[in-house]
Parts: structure tokens; sequence; C-alpha cells
């Protein structure tokens, strides 16, 4: 089975929200963003980076959550504990067709759950026995404004959490739901704390 380093990726996925490439890492902040691409193979390890909210004590509970979907099915949850991780994604019990060496085709959506107040990943490298290609657009776009509510701030906590990243979800966010339910790529520019209003004009 021949491994093959993807660390020129960046050409062959197709952006989620608002990255940002820099020397062949994708960088991701903001809730839901992060890169989709079809693999066709039997095998796919994904390399993620952290910031110092991984090694900064003053920032426990505020690193980096990821998610790692496959055909929109979120087979990783990462809480991310260091500045580098290699994660062998799991691609399930169908991932090739047994008889020929035409695999088939999964989807691999890699996107930030938490939200951008406290930390940065990065995405440095796919390795793979087969290739990837970036998935298309989809006809429509919609973009969310707005405060943590967006990001899915607390809605895997309890009553008594107090600010942490493990009790956001941004797949559990309106905003997620309501681009899955329409089939639109998204893009969200939001965080705690952050209010947007449009002011009242009077009319003498």
């Amino acid at each position: 089975m021949k491994i093959k380093s993807e660390k020129k990726f960046v050409n062959n996925v197709k952006y989620l929200g608002r990255t940002k490439c820099l020397n062949d890492i994708v960088w991701i902040s903001l809730s839901g963003s992060g890169i989709e691409f079809l693999h066709t193979g039997e095998s796919c390890q994904v390399t993620l980076l952290a910031d110092s909210s991984v090694t900064d004590k003053s920032l426990a509970g505020h690193e980096p959550r990821m998610g790692i979907l496959v055909n929109g099915h979120l087979v990783h949850d990462i809480l991310m504990d260091s500045q580098q991780m290699t994660i062998d994604i799991d691609l399930g019990g169908d991932s090739c067709s047994i008889s020929t060496n035409n695999y088939k085709d999964k989807k691999i959506s890699i996107i930030k759950l938490s939200e951008s107040s406290d930390s940065t990943a990065g995405i440095s490298e796919i390795v793979t026995d087969g290739h990837i290609q970036a998935t298309e657009d989809k006809t429509f776009k919609i973009e969310f404004i707005g405060d943590s509510i967006t990001c899915g701030y607390g809605i895997d906590g309890t009553l008594d959490d107090v600010y942490k990243s493990s009790n956001e979800n941004f797949m559990k966010s309106y905003a997620y739901l309501a681009a899955e339910k329409l089939d639109f790529d998204y893009s969200v520019v939001a965080t705690v704390d952050t209010v947007y209003y449009q002011g009242i004009r009077t009319v003498a």
C-alpha cells in the first residue's frame, strides 16, 4: 500500500468559512471554519496544530475543539491537548470495494467546533494511500454574523458550567443546522461578548 504525504493539499481542498493559508498550513480560528475534500483510498491521516492555548496554564479549558466528519457524520470530536496531533481518520468499514482498486469517495470535513476568542488551530498535512480533491461549491452561500450563541456556546454544557471549549459545539448551533437544512455553503463571523445591532433612525 503506497502512502503519500499531501503537504501541498491546500490546492486540493474546499475551504469552509474564513481561513488563512500560510506556508502550506491552513489556519482556522472562527467557528465552523475548516476544509473539505473527497478522499479516494483506504486510509487517511491528518495533522492538526494548535496555538499556545494548549500549553498556557492560564488558558486551561480554552483549547481548540475540532470535529472530523466522514460523509456528514462526526467520527472524531477532538479537544486538543498538544500543539501537534496526528489523527487516523475513521473511514468506516465500507471505505473500499473489495474486488477492485476503484475505491469509493468519502467526503471528509475538518472543522473547528469552538470559537475564535481563545484559540486558533491549523491543518498542516494530509497523508493518504489514495488521493484527494476539493468538493464542489454549493449553489448558494450564507454568512452568519453573531455572538457566542451563534457559535454554539454552552450547548454541550450543564447549568453550572463555566465558559470552556468542551461545552461549545458549532455543529449543534442554529447557524450550522440552518445551513445544513438549506444545503448552503456557510461562513460564520461570531465570537463571545460581541454584539451587532442596527441603530433606530427617527424621522422628524
